[in-house]
């Protein structure tokens, strides 16, 4: 704790010991002394630790002949804070300057004078009540990586923000003049969009309410018989609001679309089932080399697309001579081979957000399954299916697998590594 810097922050009463005054502020900076031993004032405003989110600190916004200290909230607030505020013309455009910069703030910067030569005055008086520690007003705004397009589906999305009243060190989201009477809006862009496809396509959706207003932190985009596959959705400040899911022909490039810091953007798979199964196999011979017989070794996964938890307690895998029934039997030919298990408990976590007792590097909405099914399968010109139904009511999933004449593995999932979808 020094004269002038306690826990973070900067008070200077109105007299001062100068060079004591600066000395401190650079140490809170980590701005060096000259050559000379000596801190100049200067050095102190291009400080790349000074923090933008800060409500006190110096910059140009304002009119350059009051002391910033001195100045109104609502001075300060039309001059944003001193946030420097970038913008683009297009989501697009937002891409691939901002989001994809590797920027965690996404360009979001602060602006700081530049000395008398520019009519911006140096003062050390505009440090007074700068707050080291302040901390962002935004959080990561998080999209599901899997969801489906069946009747009712959306994802809803809340930013979640750090405002608590005005008087705060920190800059609060509806400080910031230049977003207050924008919107909230989400572009959702299928993989197939530009090959002459808009319409359900790509979908641009507003907050109802802009970001000064109540409800202006929220936004939802129905997902209902949007087109499956891989979906990116960029998160935006919009000038303009959309008011209702509308194509991207007509979003215009007149108005300003700000990134949002801490944001990134989303990437989501659709599908028009809550719950599918993705597998790969490999089979070893079980008995010998002479009119071999074989077990089947047989990885899949369980993707789970819905809001909620899922337990499956009947899930059931079969492995059967291909061209048979297409759908679950009960009269397997077990004389020849034909086999199943029977699964239970099986708990797949949703697919629209993550459990927050998760590790970062495990993978969520997938559950991991591996089973030895079978004993005297005999090798078949047709192939032996493996059909998977994850519970009563669900679609049966089917896989067929070829087999070989040594009974070697068809390949090896360690090497070739590709995920096998099963048919439905």
């Amino acid at each position: 704790m020094g004269k002038y810097v306690n826990g973070g922050k900067v008070v200077l009463p109105e007299k001062v010991d100068y060079d004591d005054a600066v000395r401190e502020v650079a140490s809170l900076l980590r701005v060096g002394a000259r050559p000379d031993g000596k801190h100049r004032l200067a050095d102190l405003f291009l400080s790349k630790h000074m923090s933008k989110w800060a409500k006190c600190k110096p910059f140009v916004k304002i009119n350059q002949s009051t002391r910033f200290d001195k100045a109104t909230y609502e001075e300060r607030r039309l001059a944003d804070f001193g946030l420097s505020i970038p913008y683009a013309t297009s989501p697009d455009l937002l891409v691939s300057r901002y989001y994809d910069a590797g920027d965690k703030d996404n360009g979001w910067d602060r602006q700081h004078p530049r000395g008398e030569r520019y009519k911006e005055p140096l003062r050390l008086f505009d440090f007074n009540g700068y707050f080291h520690n302040a901390v962002c007003p935004f959080r990561e705004i998080s999209f599901p990586s899997r969801a489906t397009n069946k009747a009712g589906r959306k994802i809803s999305v809340t930013m979640l923000t750090s405002d608590a009243g005005q008087e705060s060190d920190s800059i609060k989201m509806k400080d910031i003049d230049t977003i207050a009477n924008c919107y909230l809006t989400l572009q959702l862009k299928h993989e197939d969009f530009g090959s002459g496809l808009i319409g359900t396509y790509i979908r641009t959706i507003s907050a109802d309410s802009m970001v000064s207003e109540s409800g202006g932190e929220s936004v939802e985009a129905s997902l209902e018989n949007l087109p499956t596959g891989n979906w990116t959705i960029v998160p935006f400040f919009s000038q303009q609001k959309y008011g209702t899911e509308q194509d991207g022909s007509q979003i215009p490039a007149s108005y300003r679309y700000y990134p949002i810091p801490r944001s990134v953007v989303g990437h989501m798979e659709l599908a028009d089932t809550d719950y599918k199964a993705l597998g790969f196999q490999g089979y070893k011979n079980a008995v010998t080399a002479v009119n071999p017989v074989y077990s089947v070794i047989y990885n899949f996964m369980i993707y789970n697309y819905s809001a909620s938890v899922k337990t499956f307690d009947n899930i059931i895998v079969q492995a059967r001579y291909a061209g048979m029934n297409k759908d679950i039997v009960t009269n397997l030919d077990t004389e020849n081979g034909e086999a199943q298990v029977v699964l239970s408990g099986i708990t797949v976590p949703s697919g629209s957000a993550k459990d927050a007792a998760q590790s970062l590097d495990d993978p969520w909405a997938i559950k991991w399954l591996t089973m030895k099914i079978g004993e005297k399968l005999y090798n078949s010109a047709s192939g032996i299916e493996i059909l998977i139904q994850l519970d009563r009511g669900e679609p049966t999933f089917r896989h067929t697998i070829m087999t070989t004449a040594t009974g070697t593995p068809e390949y090896n999932p360690d090497v070739d590594a590709p995920i096998i979808p099963i048919e439905e």
